[in-house]
């Protein structure tokens, strides 16, 4: 697994949270 494939499932995690967090 390359370091820029991690960093993108990471941020894409973070946004979803984000999201989650903005509709509770």
């Amino acid at each position: 697994m390359e370091l820029s494939d991690l960093k993108e499932k990471f941020s894409q995690a973070e946004t979803k949270e984000l999201e989650i967090r903005r509709y509770l």
